[in-house]
Parts: C-alpha cells; sequence; structure tokens
C-alpha cells in the first residue's frame, strides 16, 4: 500500500514539478509577468503536491502520534499552497483578460481570510475501516477550501475557454483550451475527495483513487497548454496550414 501511495503521490505531482521547472527556466530567460505569475503558480502548486506525496507514505495504518502531528504540518502546507499557487494562476490569467485585474485585490483579500481559518483550525487523523487513516478538517475550514478552490479554477476554467475562441492560430486556441480543460480536471478531483468523505470501505478508496487519478490529468493537460511539447504543436500547426490551404 505504501508503494502505491507514494506512486500516486509521485504521479499527481510530477507534472506540476515539470511546469515549475519550465516556467522558472522561461522567466529566467525572456522575463515578463506572465512567465513570473506562472512560475510562481506552480512553484506554489510543486510545495503543495511535494507534501501530499509524503503524506501519502505517512498515512498508513497504526501510524505513531509524532507521524500524526506531521501529518497535520504536511496537510497545513498542502492546503495553504494549493490557493496560493491557485490565486497566482488568478493572476496569470489577467495578463490575458485586462478587464480582471480589478477582482485581484478582493481575491487577495478572500486569499489572506482562507489562509488565517485554514491555519487556525487543526487537522484531525482520523481511522478508515482498519485502512489507511483519513484527513478530517473542520466543517468551516472545508468550506472556505472548497468555496476558493471552486469559484477560482471556475473563473479560470471558462475565461480560458472563453478567450480561445477570440484567438486565429491554432496553437494559441489549443493551449488556451487546455488550460481550461484542466481546470475542470481539478474541480473533479476536489468533487471525488468530498463525496468520498461521505463513502466507506470500498467505495472510499475507488474515489480516492479517482480523485488522485483526476489530478494528475490535471497536471498533464495543464502540462500540454503551459509547456506543449514540439510535436504537439507541430501538429496544432498543421491544422493552421490545411486551413490556409483550403481557403
Amino acid at each position: 500500500m505504501v508503494n502505491l501511495q507514494l506512486i500516486l503521490g509521485i504521479g499527481k505531482g510530477a507534472p506540476f514539478w515539470i511546469i515549475t521547472l519550465f516556467s522558472f527556466y522561461d522567466y529566467l530567460k525572456k522575463g515578463g509577468d506572465k512567465r513570473k505569475h506562472i512560475f510562481y503558480a506552480f512553484f506554489f502548486f510543486s510545495i503543495g503536491f511535494a507534501a501530499a506525496a509524503i503524506l501519502n507514505v505517512v498515512l498508513v495504518p497504526g501510524m505513531s502520534e509524532s507521524d500524526k502531528v506531521i501529518s497535520g504540518y504536511l496537510a497545513y502546507i498542502f492546503d495553504c499552497c494549493n490557493l496560493i499557487g491557485l490565486f497566482w494562476l488568478f493572476v496569470f490569467l489577467t495578463d490575458f483578460v485586462d478587464y480582471m485585474k480589478k477582482y485581484i485585490k478582493y481575491a487577495a483579500v478572500h486569499l489572506i481570510i482562507s489562509l488565517i481559518i485554514i491555519l487556525a483550525l487543526p487537522v484531525d487523523i482520523v481511522p478508515a475501516d482498519g485502512d489507511v487513516p483519513m484527513l478530517e478538517r473542520q466543517g468551516i475550514k472545508s468550506i472556505m477550501l472548497l468555496s476558493f478552490w471552486f469559484l477560482y479554477w471556475s473563473i479560470i476554467a471558462y475565461q480560458f475557454w472563453k478567450h480561445s475562441g477570440l484567438m486565429t492560430r491554432n496553437v494559441a486556441i489549443r493551449r488556451s483550451q487546455m488550460m481550461s480543460i484542466g481546470a475542470v480536471f481539478a474541480i473533479i478531483a476536489y468533487i471525488f475527495i468530498i463525496i468520498s468523505a461521505t463513502q466507506e470501505g470500498s467505495a472510499r478508496a475507488i474515489l480516492f483513487f479517482a480523485s488522485n487519478i483526476s489530478a494528475a490529468l490535471c497536471g498533464i493537460v495543464l502540462y500540454l497548454g503551459f509547456c506543449a511539447p514540439a510535436w504537439l504543436k507541430a501538429m496544432w500547426r498543421r491544422s493552421d496550414r490545411e486551413k490556409i490551404s483550403e481557403s
């Protein structure tokens, strides 16, 4: 189980770590606010998923009290870094959708309030029918997490898809659509997590794996949007050339 937990943790975190390295190199090479904002976003996502990967290994049957304390700190890091990363991704969105810049200050206030509540309330480690222990967050903490997560990922998904309709080149269109689809997978991953907390036994395990798979798909699709490989860009450009030749 530990090996499987580790594989799941690394699998869903790997795309985010790759995007972080790519965006950091791109920012150092070319500079600019857009590259800086995307690096900030995925830097915090990477820290969060690194904490989650460790957490997947620490949460084992018969874990010690010290492991429970460590798990609590890792959960704080995961929750806070994901929200901070999402905030910077929203800022990155405003680099493309200019009229949304006026909402950054409200998003910043929302982030600060959410972080204060998250850090003020404890994380409980509860047994799950003799299997892997589960994290249990207090009600208001879950509400703050979910409201922030759903609100800003939904805005990002909608705005990037809408923005793709304003573009003319196929590469730009597809990259914007990939970012939108990645945001949808991020929302789906959290939906599975919410439902899993209400289930027991095999149903909970299935939903847990579904959440991890959705998170991994989110990272992969975002990778295709932000760091599209050369062969994929060539395929998208081919569609542009075909349209031109047909016209």
